[in-house]
């Protein structure tokens, strides 16, 4: 990269290692956290002085004053002193008193404003408890620590939005005056979607924060500490599907519509009145294309980004380079070589995974692994193998017969996907690099 190693080193005292190096950087937007200049004065309350010290050196930027509490009873006597304040920070785990306890006081001393607004901060190894009293105290955020400077801004700006309970249409509305500095949570288990989605998100929203979850599960552990604007939710999900996911987001947060979009196949029977009843709000077919993303970011954020008309119907050659190009983009290489990679490593992971997928006698692995395969050939525009895959995926009986001819078709045209997607990237994408 045209650099080089320097050394500077002096017996008795150590070395030291440095290099210079360059590299680009990509523009955006300054986020704007609407709201956060309503927040003038704040009670830290934490038992760790490192812990005060990071705190008051994030609300000092935004010219925050602040006054500290090392403990619960430091906090109860400077509350019983009338100090008014806009936030309290609530560290959980104190000795004596810890927060919720603390929390537990400040509610019930007669004179409390019952509005006081208080974010708690905690561990992310604590238990259900914590999301239970927070429930029960009018706790309105979490943050787990170690605490993020953005996070920290994003739960704060949330706290005074003035449109906390009108409906969702007007909620966005005020989410995006603040320009494309939004919290997406995108829930999806195959890596190339996940990638695909989060780099589109990118290009149209450069300021946005992403946080990826794999699972239902991790999806839920994100939202309690930091609760998206947007959240993108795949269907089809081991450990926790995107229909339990969403129906205790709705559940859990009651007072926080935020829209859940449902990533689905697009052509499942029942499948978008069962999102509905599950508590999402939109649906989003993959493969992502960016004009849908753009769309759906317009629609529920107001993001007003211009849209490209596409023409990508009719599409079934083996291998469609227009359709790749007009997809992926043909200005950036590196990204197209980086998603037909992870497309010829996904093929590779799911023929290693075929004999012992047709062996078995359980009809739903067999549906898995088609719907796996379907989504990682509809990524890349390989319809008919999406087309194969779909029949394997909508199996309703183990037909002996039948498997074995869609398991032989199967697996001639990821061998051969694999071959060409390969060599294309060996002899056009390569030499762009």
């Amino acid at each position: 990269m045209g650099s080089f190693l320097q050394l500077e080193s002096e017996p008795g005292k150590g070395s030291r290692f440095f290099f210079d190096i360059t590299v680009k950087t990509e523009d955006g937007e300054r986020v704007h956290w609407e709201n956060i200049d309503m927040v003038r004065h704040v009670l830290i309350v934490d038992d760790n002085d490192n812990n005060r010290v990071i705190l008051r050196e994030m609300l000092f930027l935004k010219g925050i004053s602040f006054v500290e509490a090392r403990n619960g009873f430091e906090a109860l006597e400077i509350l019983s002193k009338k100090n008014n304040f806009d936030v309290i920070l609530m560290d959980y785990h104190m000795p004596f008193m810890d927060g919720i306890e603390t929390i537990e006081k400040i509610r019930k001393n007669i004179d409390a404003d019952p509005r006081q607004k208080i974010i708690l901060l905690h561990s992310s190894s604590d238990d259900e408890r914590i999301i239970k009293a927070c429930e029960r105290l009018h706790v309105q955020q979490r943050l787990v620590k170690p605490i993020k400077m953005q996070e920290m801004y994003n739960a704060l700006s949330r706290l005074f939005r003035k449109e906390e309970s009108t409906p969702v249409v007007a909620d966005n509305a005020t989410r995006s005056s603040r320009g494309d500095g939004f919290n997406v949570l995108v829930v999806e288990d195959n890596p190339i979607n996940m990638f695909l989605a989060t780099t589109i998100i990118h290009r149209i929203a450069p300021a946005a924060v992403i946080h990826e979850a794999n699972n239902g599960k991790e999806a839920l552990e994100i939202v309690s500490h930091v609760m998206p604007d947007i959240i993108l939710m795949d269907i089809q999900m081991p450990e926790m599907n995107g229909y339990e996911a969403s129906r205790q987001i709705r559940y859990i947060y009651p007072g926080f519509r935020v829209p859940i979009i449902a990533l689905t196949a697009g052509n499942v029977m029942g499948e978008r009145e069962k999102c509905i009843e599950a508590g999402m709000d939109d649906f989003m077919a993959k493969p992502f294309i960016e004009n849908t993303m753009v769309a759906m970011f317009n629609k529920w954020l107001r993001l007003d980004k211009p849209q490209e008309p596409e023409e990508l119907e009719g599409r079934t050659e083996m291998l469609d380079v227009n359709y790749l190009r007009t997809y992926l983009g043909d200005d950036d290489p590196a990204f197209m070589k980086e998603i037909l990679t992870l497309t010829v490593n996904e093929f590779i992971k799911l023929m290693a995974d075929f004999d012992s997928v047709l062996r078995g006698e359980n009809v739903l692995t067999i549906n898995g692994w088609g719907h796996k395969l379907r989504g990682v050939a509809l990524t890349v525009g390989l319809m008919d193998i999406a087309l194969l895959a779909e029949q394997i995926e909508g199996m309703k009986n183990i037909q002996p017969d039948a498997l074995q001819a869609l398991a032989l078709e199967a697996k001639e045209k990821i061998s051969k996907a694999i071959r060409l997607v390969q060599h294309y990237i060996d002899k056009e994408l390569s030499p762009r690099l």
